[in-house]
């Protein structure tokens, strides 16, 4: 009899039943985790359920010598859980185009004309392609949605300044422990506003407040509205 097969699934089974754990403990905002979302709303919970056993792939699974199986399953973090978790009331803007960005290195140049069907924008000599947020030596932490904040208090950037399928696409922000390699990222190349974060929110470290006058500079085109609208955002931890 070949016991392989009965291995295999108690295996995975075992696998998806760690994997579920997991995924219950990702940190979503400051105060919530994705368990605390299933325990809120059935519906959520049934869905999350349904996410893990259908989305979860293999990575890698193997044959002990005592006869049993080890599998090791990998979910995306981004697209259907982002899906379900993400409030349905995010509204969608309609797709527009950045105009092309100037390299700094080549400051004598002209801004291109913007795409016929992107908003008017301010000129200037740079366009901004995107934010970095350096978020170095004070203990922040990653989530799903975190946000930033000025230092009134008042909100710069969250999933309420997104578009919905952005943020499912390719999630709120990416996180990055390099700040070299972040500058080069196609998520803001190739000219980001970098930004050096003040502190974090006290409660969970996953929140980030930033200087006034930056959080002017991110406010006050209508260019640095579409970067935030397309999750043009990176953050650089520790």
């Amino acid at each position: 009899i070949n016991a392989r097969p009965v291995a295999l699934r108690a295996a995975k089974e075992k696998a998806l039943g760690d994997l579920m754990e997991i995924v219950k403990d990702i940190q979503v905002d400051s105060t919530r985790k994705i368990k605390d979302f299933m325990m809120e709303r059935q519906d959520i919970n049934a869905q999350i359920l349904d996410f893990v056993q259908r989305d979860a792939m293999v990575s890698d699974q193997q044959y002990l010598p005592d006869g049993t199986a080890e599998i090791k399953l990998r979910v995306p973090i981004y697209g259907n859980l982002t899906r379900i978790i993400l409030p349905a009331s995010i509204t969608e803007v309609e797709d527009v185009k950045l105009p092309a960005v100037v390299s700094p290195s080549d400051t004598s140049a002209s801004p291109p004309a913007a795409h016929k069907t992107a908003p008017r924008i301010p000129p200037t000599s740079l366009m901004h392609s995107g934010i970095i947020v350096d978020a170095r030596g004070m203990g922040a932490k990653p989530a799903m949605a975190p946000k930033i904040f000025d230092e009134n208090g008042k909100e710069v950037y969250g999933y309420s300044s997104v578009d919905r399928e952005y943020a499912v696409r390719q999630g709120t922000v990416v996180y990055t422990r390099d700040i070299v390699s972040a500058r080069t990222n196609q998520r803001v190349a190739a000219n980001p506003l970098t930004i050096k974060a003040v502190k974090t929110d006290a409660t969970g470290k996953t929140d980030l407040v930033i200087g006034n006058i930056d959080a002017q500079r991110i406010r006050g085109t209508i260019q640095e509205t579409i970067l935030l609208k397309q999750c043009r955002v990176i953050i650089v931890l520790d």
